[in-house]
């Protein structure tokens, strides 16, 4: 049976605090394999620190499309695939144009 998280490759940005950081840890604590993207890398080191799974840490700023684009592609480069990205402070990502290289599908319920 599969899981939600099948790939279990996810990149959340805004993870160095608030619901990000929760979201990073808990995906962390699942099993998953996690990028976490934000400005503060300080944070985002620490996150690693505490986290008990691998974490890829990823300084870039979600209001620059080219940052974001960085972030997916060395995502997909460490762990060879990208499953899931998480961003709900990111504007960058509700288009496709973000990442066309890596196009997105919009999640239903």
């Amino acid at each position: 049976m599969s899981s939600v998280l099948d790939p279990k490759v996810v990149l959340v940005t805004g993870a160095s605090s608030g619901i990000g950081r929760a979201t990073a840890l808990a995906l962390s604590k699942a099993g998953a394999a996690v990028a976490v993207g934000g400005r503060r890398t300080d944070r985002l080191e620490a996150l690693a620190q505490e986290a008990p799974g691998e974490i890829l840490v990823l300084d870039m700023d979600v209001s620059d499309p080219e940052s974001v684009r960085k972030a997916v592609d060395r995502t997909v480069e460490r762990f060879g695939t990208l499953g899931h990205l998480l961003g709900p402070s990111c504007p960058v990502l509700a288009h496709d144009t973000a990442c066309p290289s890596h196009p997105t599908t919009p999640f239903r319920s």
